[in-house]
């Protein structure tokens, strides 16, 4: 029955993403859209005490999925009635943040696409925490007091709306897209939208992390990352700083450069 769901092998893991329900459905497109987006290779949400959506690219690839799940629900149900052991594997991060390891042999071109292992190799927070990043989940809301407190030396704050209603959007999205770093920290707050950071490790990896409404951000200076939008081009976020922003890019390969040398002796 695996196999009946487009993009699976027999012998592969079928992970089905579960979000929370809301008293009205319209409530659900935002979360709904996020477990889309970082679950690529699943046809299927589960709706936590409701019920589950299901698609396909048409009305019979859509029904041969919703059998194949039905099945499946109930073999679980039936595995755990039994007592029958399974295999354990951690399938999913951490519900705060999702962030993984790119996958380098896909295409590059459109760097909008999740670009995950078929098997995708989640980062955790403490992960990140390694490489110097730092990231919050509060609720998108301008005034917040973990906000403030967190960034209680950050004095000036604006605001930034970056999406297709732009005129040089495509210029912004290829000059962030392109791998830098800055000479000071990059703390960016997402009020509404979504997209990733993509920052490397210790072992020159890309880290992709999906930063969604809520998100608090915080990149070290020196650290080699980009940003890009996803498929839905919108982000809005706010931009904080400590005086005078520092934020012009300076492109790899920059490592002679006094902030790379002090990220590195740090990290």
């Amino acid at each position: 029955m695996i196999k009946g769901i487009a993009g699976h092998k027999n012998t592969e893991w079928c992970v089905v993403p579960i979000i929370e329900n809301t008293e009205y459905e319209k409530d659900l497109t935002e979360s709904l859209k996020n477990a889309i987006i970082a679950y690529p290779n699943s046809h299927a949400v589960l709706v936590r005490n409701h019920g589950v959506y299901v698609w396909g690219p048409s009305w019979e690839k859509a029904k041969i999925h919703v059998e194949c799940y039905d099945y499946l629900f109930k073999a679980v149900l039936k595995i755990n009635k039994f007592g029958v052991e399974t295999p354990k594997k951690p399938l999913t991060a951490d519900h705060m943040i999702r962030a993984w390891i790119i996958d380098d042999s896909k295409d590059m071109t459109d760097l909008r696409f999740d670009l995950q292992h078929k098997t995708v190799q989640w980062v955790s927070p403490d992960y990140l925490q390694s490489i110097g990043v730092k990231v919050w989940r509060l609720d998108g809301e301008e005034k917040n007091a973990t906000l403030d407190s967190v960034t209680a030396d950050y004095k000036n704050r604006d605001q930034v709306k970056i999406g297709v209603h732009m005129e040089n959007y495509q210029a912004m999205i290829k000059k962030f897209s392109t791998e830098h770093l800055h000479a000071d920290e990059e703390v960016r707050y997402v009020l509404d939208g979504s997209g990733y950071f993509d920052v490397r490790d210790k072992k020159d990896q890309w880290v992709r992390i999906q930063v969604l409404k809520g998100h608090l951000l915080i990149l070290p200076e020196g650290i080699y990352h980009r940003f890009v939008t996803d498929v839905t081009n919108y982000i809005h976020v706010m931009r904080l700083f400590k005086d005078e922003p520092k934020w012009t890019p300076i492109d790899r390969p920059a490592d002679e450069h006094p902030s790379r040398a002090n990220y590195l002796s740090r990290f």
